[in-house]
């Protein structure tokens, strides 16, 4: 008589964890800041999204004592080299068939020459342009253009980011996609 009881409540655990692998999840990831002070997050909201839960947050900047005696375009170029690392990472593990609801980025970089100005603002489009192309490349769906507004501020010094990508999901789906485990592992490294 144990035995059926033990039977059901497997089954039912089972079931409700099949139920959460096969059911879309909406992943939001957030990268903001400025300078190079930057704050990296994941926000989960599994269907029926109604309501979601912070994953991550953690800072994305270089901590090394030297940073601070770099000029700001060194920085900048630094932080632009992470970034386009994180957008590697990430591209590894996108997972197949998955949906884009929004992708947004709003940058704007200046530094004391005009000439450097531009060529940061040239670097920026690369990497936010290439994100675009791995994520929007691999959806089931997309959103008819992504909103990407690069600004160069050439009588300011200073580097001011706003990315959010909105991605719904299946979680079964990330599982399978090959690079899942070691994407994360990667993001962690690159993060700290």
């Amino acid at each position: 008589m144990w035995y059926r009881v033990i039977l059901v409540v497997l089954g039912a655990l089972a079931a409700t964890a099949l139920a959460l692998l096969v059911l879309p999840v909406r992943i939001v990831l957030t990268l903001e800041g400025e300078n190079t002070r930057m704050q990296f997050g994941v926000i989960l909201s599994p269907w029926p999204f109604i309501f979601s839960f912070p994953v991550v947050t953690r800072p994305f900047y270089t901590r090394s004592p030297r940073a601070q005696d770099q000029p700001l375009s060194a920085r900048v170029i630094e932080l632009l080299s992470r970034v386009r690392r994180l957008v590697t990472v990430l591209s590894r593990s996108v997972a197949p068939r998955h949906q884009i609801i929004d992708f947004t980025v709003r940058l704007s970089v200046g530094v004391d020459d005009a000439a450097a100005t531009a060529v940061l603002a040239g670097a920026a489009h690369a990497v936010v342009w290439s994100a675009v192309g791995v994520l929007f490349s691999h959806a089931q769906r997309a959103p008819a253009r992504a909103d990407v507004i690069i600004k160069p501020l050439y009588s300011v010094v200073a580097f001011i980011l706003r990315v959010s990508v909105t991605v719904q999901l299946r979680p079964v789906g990330l599982l399978r996609s090959q690079g899942l485990w070691r994407a994360l592992r990667g993001m962690s490294r690159n993060s700290a």
